[in-house]
């Protein structure tokens, strides 16, 4: 009978364990919006494409920066890249 309540103790501890553990114990509540996009685009008389964007990020919690992948399949490239 005393290995019983043993048991049915351990158990109801580890029930309480998962119940109170985290749902993500190492992540970090982190989140953007990008609140305003403005892109002004002009094309040369050669043809090429000058364009200027300016992105207005909102940032919560810790960051490093932001990843932006700029596709230049189908184009000469990308040349005079600011950020």
């Amino acid at each position: 009978m005393r290995a019983l309540f043993k048991l049915f103790g351990l158990v109801c501890s580890v029930m309480l364990l998962v119940a109170l553990w985290p749902a993500d114990a190492h992540g970090e509540d982190r989140s953007f919006e990008i609140t305003n996009v403005e892109i002004r685009a002009r094309i040369d008389r050669d043809g090429n494409m000058h364009v200027t964007e300016y992105d207005t990020y909102r940032f919560s919690g810790q960051f490093n920066g932001i990843l932006v992948n700029l596709n230049s399949r189908a184009s000469d490239g990308i040349e005079h890249f600011q950020a």
